[in-house]
């Protein structure tokens, strides 16, 4: 699998609630955390498992210099997708390496494609023949069946299951406990809610929800 290095020492993204899954789930894997990168305005002396913050977006050049190569998005979906995208775009323009985290407690069939930068949460499955794209996200509990393909920058919630040869679109949303029925496709930058149980196609920059899933187009 692509990106999977349990020799790295990464730097997180974020300091939020995903990266704390993150953090947790790579130390599990027996990676290395040397810090976190992080905007925001954070209280004092923050430090998760022991480690803080050592820069901010702006310090990644500087960061990059000192010899920091590999690093991890620990921002989640947070409405918008893009964001994620531009993390992306701006840590590899960089030169900056993206490694998969995979929490061990996972189930990934032998021949899952797993693309760089991608996370997969606590007793997630990923069945045969599966493809997960660039900064996918698959979080904790989360089924991704046979033959799926999961686009770039996809968020796939807690509990949700895709059925078998499922196509997920780029930056697509799938929310908790969600159910895609078997070899339907979502087209990019969709939202699928909470619960809802998708029983057709989705066109791209949807919103759907309920049960079945009603889908409308997004206003953005």
């Amino acid at each position: 699998m692509k990106g999977v290095d349990t020799g790295s020492e990464i730097l997180i993204l974020g300091c939020g609630g995903h990266a704390k899954s993150v953090s947790d789930s790579a130390l599990a894997a027996g990676i290395g955390i040397t810090g976190y990168v992080d905007d925001l305005a954070t209280p004092e002396g923050f430090s998760y498992r022991g480690i803080g913050i050592i820069g901010s977006d702006a310090d990644l050049p500087d960061l990059y210099t000192k010899g920091y190569r590999d690093a991890f998005i620990g921002v989640g979906y947070i409405g918008e997708g893009r964001i994620r995208e531009q993390l992306q775009a701006q840590l590899t323009g960089l030169g900056f390496h993206l490694v998969s985290v995979i929490d061990p407690s996972a189930a990934i069939a032998v021949d899952v494609i797993v693309e760089d930068g991608v996370f997969i949460g606590k007793n997630a499955i990923i069945n045969a023949a599966a493809n997960l794209g660039m900064c996918a996200i698959i979080n904790s509990g989360a089924i991704v069946e046979h033959e799926c393909s999961i686009g770039d920058f996809t968020h796939i919630s807690v509990g949700s299951v895709i059925c078998g040869g499922v196509s997920i679109g780029k930056s697509c949303f799938i929310g908790a406990n969600a159910t895609v029925l078997p070899g339907l496709s979502i087209g990019d930058h969709s939202i699928v809610g909470a619960g809802a149980v998708v029983t057709k196609d989705i066109q791209a920059d949807s919103i759907a929800v309920g049960v079945p899933a009603a889908a409308r187009q997004s206003a953005g």
